[in-house]
């Protein structure tokens, strides 16, 4: 069947696919256990990897969000992203490369519409989506995509530095790893004794909430 016969209407994806006793078929006469794996293996070429389920649900939140148009917003682009805009453009130009953005013309692939395959694809992710992850927050989704790609080493190494950072936590001044929403950050921890009652303060904090927006300072610059 050709590729444009496929993506008429609002069909998802793969409705084509012949259902058998215990698989589904495709018309090369590849068998798939489900339509995702049959999109993800057949269509992108991935491998059977742990961690497509949580790629499924980014990319179905990426297409609806280019659907209802509401991906254009910086704030929806830093939540998808966790921020990177490196990683957001690329991943647009790569959808439009795969033939999921009408990008004919002179639009650009960053502010292209769904093609017809890029709507059906959404409509399968939509259809198949397991009811666990529909309230499962954006963040989560993009912590459990890069946690996926940890291996021991680097868990270890997280290990250590806690246990170092435990271990120096109490001293006067100090730098500290933190992490302000999707930012993360090295900040100089120290105590303030100018108030009451002393408390400790990360300077480097305070100005990433004083522009992001906070309202009041915090108890360490009032």
């Amino acid at each position: 069947m050709a590729g444009s016969a496929r993506h008429v209407g609002d069909l998802p994806w793969g409705w084509w696919l012949r259902a058998g006793e215990s698989a589904l078929e495709d018309e090369d006469g590849r068998t798939w256990r489900t339509v995702r794996d049959a999109f993800w293996q057949g269509r992108l070429g991935f491998p059977d990897i742990h961690f497509a389920e949580e790629q499924h649900e980014l990319l179905l939140r990426v297409l609806t969000g280019i659907d209802a148009r509401w991906l254009a917003g910086d704030e929806r682009k830093h939540d998808l992203f966790a921020g990177d805009m490196m990683t957001w453009r690329f991943y647009q130009c790569w959808l439009s490369s795969i033939g999921m953005l009408e990008t004919g013309g002179r639009v650009s692939a960053l502010e292209a519409p769904l093609s017809a395959e890029g709507r059906s694809v959404m409509l399968m992710l939509q259809a198949t989506r397991q009811p666990e992850w529909e309230d499962v927050p954006l963040a989560d989704v993009v912590d459990a995509i890069a946690s996926a790609g940890a291996d021991a080493a680097s868990e270890a190494r997280e290990r250590a530095l806690r246990a170092f950072e435990r271990k120096i936590g109490l001293r006067r001044h100090v730098f500290a790893r933190e992490r302000v929403g999707r930012q993360h950050l090295i900040t100089l921890t120290g105590i303030s004794t100018s108030a009451r009652m002393p408390a400790r303060c990360a300077a480097g904090h305070a100005r990433a909430v004083r522009r992001r927006g906070g309202g009041a300072s915090p108890p360490c610059a009032r």
